[in-house]
């Protein structure tokens, strides 16, 4: 690891000491070392300072030998400017919340040079601007472009001397006219106190005259200069020959502007830059290792640790016993709380259902075993409750709760159905009788097996109380045997703790002059000057031969060896984190505590037995007889007779007692026969009576088939149809089960014997607006007593009639400006769905503007609605609408351009009812197009087009003079006829050697030509020199036309106008 690395890893350290932010007096080195740090990661760093217009940007662009920094006749350079090396350009911006952007080329200038407008705010909040490029000299050293001095520029001053102790070495430039003014020597003895001494050049010499020796004016200047600081070098140079020499190639300017004398001294500062860089970088350093000298010897001070150390050492001789003592404590507290989780393991969890609370009894059962207190569980009670009665009494509900809820099921669907029945017989008109009496005696069968189950729902509860019961006991032995358990372990964790304690407290007795808060005071003094010592000292003071003969290497030598040296005093103190952690707080006991166990089963588990109930069936059965006239006559005259007779035995003799009785006996015997007589009659007449079906039943029956068919849509064919009269009407309720409503009347029943009947039905249907009337004939059969089915169908259709829907204008229009809008939705989302609602399933529009919305998925359109009117509606059909509208949208390519639609356009509708249509078939009737541009010329201010213009016109000279189009590429528009003709010009220009040097440039004016340009006139000196010696000046005025992009990007566009005014040749005048 080289020097820097080990400063740099040794600075990290120190940083991350809390006494730095702990301490008022050490705060301001925070920044300080976060400065040595980063600038240790420079190259050599020559900062360029001087005051203003001393030609520090000049100097520097001739330096590097290219035009790099601004140069300008106003305080030009705003901020620090950091020239680093990189293999491909880029603009730095770091600002002073320490973050970092990076910028374009364009915007250089307004970064770093004294310009109002946008940047200005920017500029204050930036610390330096970083320019990073190619250049040979960057590769050895970091230059520093700062702003001048005596510019009138207060934030101008504060950014240089806050950046002046960063420096690894100082160029200040005077101008040939301003050596040694009064400020000047304020500034350079600012210098001197940060131990740097300037090396003072002299710029501008190309100014002075033959009346004094050269020699002789830097002889006295630099003997002035010595009286009032210390400088290293003197040197006298012409910036401005130096770049121009350079530039142009002219050996004989760069030789006037005696330049070799910079040369030299970069080539010296290469060599010696290791040594110089490492004497900076320590000689920074010193003054915040000697802050933290005094901090150590103050807190060694305050916290009385020379009377401490011996102290401590002896106490730390006892120490061992002690440290024995805890780790023993430690680990039999661990074994007893150990053996307390196994215990709260097996202490069972909420539990609400019996299989798993069995489950968990016999696993406590298992890990039980091996303790030595299962006294409980060894009880024949206890062990017989977990093995045999629990799970018999689990096995025996679990297998009555199964046939319970099997049998549950079976009458519950009995129930259904014979409810499902009763609803059904509520509903006819025909062979009622003979219904109820069949439905009674199914309900009295039913209602005998529901009191039958809840029998066996009485037999269940009374299992689960037992089972619970058993499972308390259980809670009980359990209990007991966890509170002796953890009771045990209580009396060992106290015995435990109390031996520690009393060890403990010997110590501190004997010992109580070391105060707890002062030790850990002496502790955290301990940490931090190990750690500065270990991490810190041994990084900063590295043994390496470059570097151990420097004066400031050895004076931060001193200062670290007097900071350890108070470091040694601890030895002999191995650890001392030891006397702040032996505190009786940190072995406690008092961990465990009686546990509240969970009861196996808690009675809330069968609070509510989950057993579903039944209720009997109580349906009023009319099951009573319907008697005659004069079988009413008959059984009340019996009734009469029997009262009498009831009467006259009360009032009578015995003797006549057994007269009345046979009397009674002979007329009920003889109304019972007579009754019985007389029904046996009535039930022939009844049967002889249905063989003939009466009419209403037939309609009635009917009716019921289309009401379940066409309203309930239930199709209970089966028992109503025969398979051949379904499969015949199956044909039938195909092309009407869709019908909106229909209308159903039997016009003529005709019987065909005494068990069958042919009915004629007129049925209408209205489907999809259309009313259809058929002729339907069904063929109805009596099956037993009082059941009928259809035992055959035929239909044919008799008359078919579209459906006349009006629809109001005015909810035409409505439907059409939603449509409208929900269209351009569905444009701008690429979702088909949003409009699909509005369409036909069967029209043309729905599949060409589903087809056309997936065209342009992805493609980045964009619709913007702006008029749409419905200007006529027509009914062409009885449900057939035409409206005709007008539309105007603005649509957007993918490259923003916009294009105004204004179309005329027919829409067929459906009316699907009074209050809904649908969508057709759209068709576009007309069409006008045209293109809109939008002004981007407000993007972009006068000043940003001049300072474009110039930006533009500097990198044209670059790319003239060798460094190729690429360079001036950014500037044009690609499709533009300007592109073409300059890549042209420069190449011409590079390949016959030709070279240019702008010599004047002023932007003359600037107008706004049209919504996205600028007409800009621009009128340039240049001086050109050829391949074969020859040159000449030409005076020019172009036209640029600029166009502004929808970004409120600068590009050119094409040239509008170039005359040249003049032009001098130059070779004549040579």
């Amino acid at each position: 690891m080289n020097w820097t690395s080990r400063i740099t890893e040794g600075i990290e350290n120190w940083l991350t000491l809390s006494l730095l932010e702990e301490q008022e007096n050490l705060k301001p080195y925070v920044q300080e070392l976060t400065n040595i740090k980063e600038d240790l990661q420079d190259e050599l760093t020559v900062m360029i300072a001087g005051e203003f217009n001393a030609g520090k940007s000049t100097f520097i662009n001739a330096l590097l030998g290219e035009r790099v920094v601004a140069v300008d006749v106003i305080p030009a350079t705003a901020v620090i400017t950091k020239l680093t090396y990189n293999t491909h350009e880029k603009i730095l911006a770091h600002f002073k919340d320490k973050t970092i952007k990076e910028f374009d080329r364009q915007w250089l200038s307004q970064l770093t040079t004294e310009k109002h407008g946008k940047f200005e705010f920017i500029r204050k909040n930036l610390n330096y601007v970083e320019i990073q490029f190619s250049n040979d000299l960057l590769k050895y050293f970091t230059i520093v472009d700062s702003p001048g001095l005596n510019a009138n520029h207060f934030h101008h001053t504060e950014i240089t001397e806050d950046f002046l102790g960063r420096a690894d070495v100082v160029l200040w430039l005077f101008h040939y006219r301003e050596v040694g003014t009064t400020t000047s020597y304020q500034w350079l003895g600012k210098l001197n106190a940060l131990n740097i001494e300037p090396i003072a050049i002299i710029n501008a010499i190309d100014s002075h005259n033959d009346e004094q020796d050269i020699e002789d004016y830097y002889k006295e200047n630099r003997q002035r200069l010595s009286n009032q600081i210390k400088i290293t070098d003197l040197i006298g140079v012409s910036a401005k020959e130096a770049l121009e020499g350079k530039l142009n190639n002219d050996k004989e300017l760069l030789d006037w502007s005696d330049w070799f004398k910079i040369d030299e001294l970069f080539q010296e500062l290469r060599e010696k830059r290791v040594k110089i860089k490492a004497e900076r970088a320590l000689s920074k350093l010193v003054q915040p290792l000697k802050k933290m000298d005094i901090e150590f010897m103050r807190l060694w001070s305050e916290l009385r640790i020379s009377d401490s150390v011996e102290l401590i050492k002896n106490f730390q001789t006892e120490l061992p016993s002690l440290v024995k003592e805890k780790e023993k404590t430690i680990k039999e507290l661990e074994m007893i709380y150990k053996q307390n989780q196994e215990l709260e393991k097996i202490l069972p969890p909420e539990i609400k259902e019996p299989k798993r609370s069995l489950e968990v009894a016999q696993n406590i059962l298992l890990k039980v075993e091996p303790l030595e207190t299962v006294a409980f569980f060894n009880q024949s009670e206890t062990v017989s409750l977990i093995q045999n009665t629990i799970p018999d009494l689990i096995r025996s509900i679990d297998q009555k709760t199964v046939e319970y809820k099997e049998e549950y099921l079976n009458l519950r669907g009995k129930r259904e159905e014979l409810d499902y029945e009763w609803q059904r017989l509520q509903n006819i008109r025909f062979f009622k009788h003979l219904r109820h009496k069949k439905y009674e005696r199914k309900q009295i069968d039913l209602n005998i097996d529901i009191q039958y189950l809840h029998n066996r729902e009485t037999g269940l509860k009374k299992l689960h109380t037992k089972l619970l019961d058993s499972f308390n006991k259980l809670d009980e032995s359990f209990g007991e045997f966890i509170t002796e358990e953890t009771n045990n372990l209580i009396f060992k964790e106290k015995e435990i703790v109390n031996r520690y304690k009393s060890h403990y407290q010997y110590l501190t007795k004997k010992y109580g002059e070391l105060d707890e808060k002062q030790l850990e005071e002496i502790t955290k003094f301990h940490r931090t000057i190990h750690f500065f010592v270990k991490e810190v000292l041994s990084n900063l003071i590295t043994k390496q031969e470059d570097i151990v003969e420097l004066d400031s290497y050895k004076e931060c030598l001193y200062i670290a060896q007097n900071i350890y040296a108070m470091f040694t005093k601890f030895d002999g103190i191995e650890n001392l984190s030891y006397l702040t952690s032996l505190n009786e707080k940190q072995i406690h006991g008092e961990r465990i505590i009686n546990k509240e166990i969970n009861p196996f089963l808690p009675s809330t588990a069968f609070h509510k037995v989950s057993l579903k109930s039944l209720n009997p069936l109580k349906h009023p059965v009319v099951t009573h007889t319907k008697f005659s006239k004069n079988e009413k006559i008959f059984v009340l005259s019996a009734s009469a007779l029997i009262g009498l007779s009831i009467f006259l035995t009360v009032q009578g003799s015995v003797s006549n007692e057994n007269a009345d009785a046979d009397y009674n006996e002979n007329v009920v015997s003889t109304v019972n026969d007579e009754y019985e007589e007389e029904e046996v009659e009535s039930l022939e007449d009844a049967n002889s009576a249905v063989t003939s079906i009466e009419q209403q039943d037939l309609k009635e029956f009917l009716n019921t088939v289309h009401t379940d068919l066409y309203d309930l849509k239930v199709l209970p064919w089966e028992g109503v149809f025969s398979e051949q009269a379904w499969a015949n009407f199956e044909l039938f309720y195909d092309e009407t089960a869709a019908a909106e409503s229909y209308s159903f009347s039997v016009f003529n029943i005709k019987y065909v014997d005494d068990y069958t009947a042919l009915v004629t039905a007129t049925e209408n249907y209205r489907i999809e607006q259309t009313d259809r009337i058929y002729e339907v004939i069904y063929t109805i059969n009596l099956i037993g007593l009082d059941e009928l089915m259809i035992e055959d169908v035929s239909f044919s259709l008799t008359e078919e009639e579209a459906i006349s829907i009006d629809v109001e204008d005015g909810l035409i229009e409505e439907t059409l400006h939603s449509f409208r809008n929900d269209y351009m939705s569905a444009l701008n989302n690429e979702h088909f769905d949003l409009i699909s609602s509005y369409l036909s399933p069967t029209g043309t529009a729905r599949e060409e503007l589903h087809n056309y919305i997936n065209s342009i998925s992805g493609k980045g359109y964009t619709f913007m609605f702006e008029q749409f009117n419905v200007t006529g509606i027509e009914k062409i059909g009885p449900n057939t609408y035409v409206a005709s509208t007008n539309e105007v949208f603005v649509f957007s390519d993918a490259q923003s351009n916009k294009t105004k639609y204004v179309k005329t356009k027919e829409y067929m509708l459906s009316a699907i009812s009074p209050n809904e249509i649908t969508i057709e078939q759209i068709k576009d009737l007309t069409k006008e197009t045209e293109s809109i541009i939008e002004s981007t010329t407000e993007l972009v201010s006068e000043e940003d087009v001049n300072e474009f213009i110039q930006n533009h016109y500097y990198r044209l000279e670059v790319a003239f003079n060798g460094s190729g189009f690429h360079v001036l590429a950014p500037y044009y528009d690609r499709n533009g006829t300007e592109y073409d003709q300059t890549e042209g010009y420069i190449s011409n220009a590079i390949e016959k050697q030709m070279k240019m040097k702008n010599l004047y440039q002023e932007v003359q004016s600037i107008e706004i030509a049209g919504p996205n340009h600028y007409l800009v006139s621009f009128y340039v000196e240049d001086e050109y020199r050829y391949r074969d010696g020859s040159g000449d000046r030409k005076k020019v005025s172009v036209d640029y036309l600029l166009k502004v992009t929808n970004e409120g990007k600068l590009l050119i566009e094409s040239i509008q106008d170039l005359n040249i005014v003049e032009e001098i040749d130059l070779t004549e005048g040579e």
